[in-house]
C-alpha cells in the first residue's frame, strides 16, 4: 500500500460490548482493503513515520494507554512486513507525532 492512500486506526481491545484483543488496522482508503496486525499491548495513539535510514514506512504507537494496561514505551510497526519492535519510553507516553 502506498503512503498517500493509507489511513491507520488503532483498536485497543475490548471496550463496552466490543470483543477482541489489541491490534493495528492499516486501511487502504482507495480500495477499502484492511490489514489487521495483532499486538501484545494496548496503545493510545498512532502516527506514520518514514525511517530515514531505510525509507521504509512505519506506524508508531504510544503505549501510555489511558486506562489500566498502559506500558512505558512505543511500538514500531513496519507497514510492509508487519514486523513490530518496542522502544522503552518513560512516563506513560500517550500522544505521538512524527516530524519529517
Amino acid at each position: 500500500m502506498a503512503r498517500a492512500s493509507l489511513d491507520a486506526s488503532v483498536a485497543t481491545g475490548s471496550f463496552g460490548n466490543a470483543t477482541g484483543g489489541p491490534n493495528l488496522t492499516l486501511r487502504n482508503t482507495s480500495t477499502g482493503e484492511a490489514d489487521i496486525i495483532p499486538l501484545d499491548q494496548l496503545h493510545e495513539s498512532a502516527t506514520f513515520w518514514t525511517d530515514p535510514a531505510t525509507g521504509r514506512q512505519k506506524v508508531l504507537l504510544s503505549g501510555g494507554y489511558t486506562r489500566s494496561g498502559f506500558w512505558n514505551g512505543i511500538t514500531v510497526v513496519d507497514v510492509q512486513s508487519h514486523q513490530t519492535h518496542r522502544l522503552p519510553v518513560p512516563h506513560r507516553p500517550q500522544s505521538i507525532v512524527s516530524v519529517e
